[in-house]
């Protein structure tokens, strides 16, 4: 697997484990190029990957229509496991960015394929982003249900790895919930895991769950231990839930300034994935410390289809209209046609504008 893909599959997390894998070439090329890990001739770049939220919602999307068109060239079951693999992820990947109906009926359609296959493994994605959107929401209740069911399944199936496990994500639920005790218990056993494990991505995670229980004073410290974990991996996404749990902590301990050093840092990261209901958690909190700060302008990238996203994806690499449509099962008119949609909706008029506005969220210079 090139080392941009097995970089993207990193970042985006376990759900794209299986779906990286059956991507065409077409589109893994597009996977690393604008991860950031790959320039367009495919060279690796030594990108972070901060902005793979939005592009990996698109892969994942590309990888349904081919397995729905019968590009992916596999037994039925094979192509039908995939299927709800990328579901789970596209599902995930929307929890993450508010999307709720359609994360729901993403979440809803992978259940449904797991149960028809018998496929109990790739049901723990579904209900991870069921407790994502929860959580985001503000929803603790909800979000320790799923969650608790994850974590239920996991250990049926005889999964101890800790990377799996939606621990942190439970402290913080049971926190809201006034559950201090059940959250004290779960970081404690995740924090023991990561340990044995030893790997900087669950002990960012790790650490955080236990900095987010901490007495006053020592939370700082852990918090700290966590951001250093944080900067031996790519997930950007996991160090602005650090940076914000951080900020909040800071905050209710009277620590005004330091802790909008951290929810601004937060905030920067989470309006860089789209990540809204997190960038407004953020927001809300920054604003308590007396310091606020409008919603950034996304430029209209949220508000593209998901055919608008992919097409955009592959003409922005590089590929000819053409190709474009070859690779999506549409006509070139077609592609064409919601080339101009996205041209407009982006307030651009050029494909060099495009890769720009793709990669980095502005104009070219």
């Amino acid at each position: 697997m090139p080392e941009g893909v097995a970089l993207a599959r990193d970042l985006v997390g376990p759900a794209m484990e299986s779906a990286i894998g059956r991507l065409t070439p077409d589109v893994r090329a597009v996977a690393a190029y604008h991860l950031g890990f790959a320039d367009a001739e495919g060279n690796p770049t030594g990108g972070s990957g901060g902005k793979a939220l939005r592009p990996a919602l698109a892969l994942l999307s590309v990888l349904g229509l081919q397995a729905l068109r019968g590009r992916v060239r596999q037994p039925l079951g094979r192509v039908t496991s995939a299927l709800a693999a990328g579901l789970a992820g596209l599902a995930w990947l929307q929890a993450r960015r508010g999307q709720e109906a359609a994360c729901r009926d993403q979440a809803r359609e992978a259940l449904a394929l797991c149960g028809r296959l018998g496929a109990r493994l790739f049901e723990i994605w579904p209900m991870a982003a069921l407790g994502e959107l929860a959580l985001g929401s503000g929803d603790a209740g909800e979000a320790v249900s799923f969650f608790g069911r994850q974590r239920a399944l996991l250990a049926e199936l005889g999964i101890t790895d800790p990377d799996l496990w939606p621990a942190p994500e439970l402290v913080d639920a049971y926190l809201k919930l006034g559950r201090a005790a059940d959250a004290e218990a779960v970081a404690g056993e995740f924090m023991a895991a990561a340990q044995a494990k030893g790997q900087p991505w669950s002990l960012a995670r790790a650490w955080r769950g236990h900095a987010m229980v901490a007495g006053e004073d020592t939370f700082a410290a852990a918090f700290g231990r966590a951001i250093g974990c944080h900067e031996q991996t790519v997930d950007a996404f996991e160090l602005g839930r650090t940076r914000l749990a951080f900020g909040e902590r800071l905050r209710r301990a009277r620590e005004r300034v330091l802790a909008r050093e951290q929810l601004r840092a937060a905030l920067d990261i989470f309006e860089n994935l789209g990540a809204r209901p997190w960038a407004e958690r953020a927001r809300a909190e920054l604003a308590a410390t007396g310091e606020k700060r409008r919603p950034a302008d996304g430029g209209g990238l949220a508000e593209l289809t998901p055919q608008e996203l992919q097409i955009a994806l592959l003409l922005a690499a590089g590929r000819t209209t053409r190709e474009a449509a070859a690779a999506l099962f549409l006509s070139p008119k077609t592609v064409e046609y919601h080339l101009r949609h996205v041209y407009q909706r982006l307030g651009i008029h050029s494909r060099e504008e495009l890769a720009a506005r793709l990669a980095g969220g502005g104009r070219p210079r």
